[in-house]
C-alpha cells in the first residue's frame, strides 16, 4: 500500500465519522437549552427532550451514545425511564447521567440501582458535568 492511498483512506475515514450524540431531556425548558448549548460548545450533537417519557422514545429511535434524564415525575420518573431504557435490548448500554434537584439518598440509589451510571444534584456545575460527559462517552467528538 503506497501513502497516498493510507491517506486517502484516513481522509475517507475522518469525514465518515459521526459527532458524539447526547440526548438531553429535561421539563424546563431553559434548562434544556443551557444543557445543549453547553454540549454544542464542545462539538457534541445534542438531541433534545422535554420528559423522561419522550426521551426513552428518542433513544429507542436515535440510539445517542449518552443520555442525560432529568428525574422528572410529570410523566414518568427518571427512574422508570431508566428502568424501560435497560430493559430495551436496543438502548441497555447507552450511558445514563441522571439530572435532579432531590439529592435524598433514596432516590440516588433507586436511580443507581435501575442502572443509572451517575447521578448529580442540580444545579450542576457545567466543569463538573463535562468532566462526566468525557468519562462516560470518551474521545468520541469529532
Amino acid at each position: 500500500m503506497f501513502i497516498r492511498d493510507i491517506v486517502k483512506n484516513a481522509s475517507r475515514s475522518f469525514l465518515t465519522r459521526r459527532k458524539t450524540t447526547i440526548l438531553v431531556s429535561d421539563y424546563d425548558s431553559i434548562n434544556r437549552q443551557s444543557l445543549g448549548e453547553l454540549l454544542r460548545d464542545q462539538d457534541y450533537a445534542v438531541l433534545e427532550a422535554a420528559h423522561s417519557g419522550t426521551a426513552v422514545q428518542i433513544a429507542d429511535r436515535e440510539r445517542p451514545d449518552l443520555i442525560l434524564l432529568c428525574n422528572d415525575t410529570l410523566l414518568l420518573s427518571g427512574k422508570t425511564a431508566v428502568a424501560i431504557i435497560r430493559s430495551n435490548a436496543r438502548t441497555r448500554d447507552i450511558p445514563i447521567i441522571v439530572i435532579s434537584p432531590n439529592n435524598k439518598l433514596s432516590d440516588v440509589e433507586e436511580c443507581l440501582s435501575q442502572g443509572a451510571s451517575d447521578y448529580l444534584v442540580k444545579p450542576v456545575d457545567p466543569f463538573y458535568l463535562l468532566a462526566k460527559v468525557q468519562k462516560l462517552v470518551g474521545a468520541k467528538a469529532v
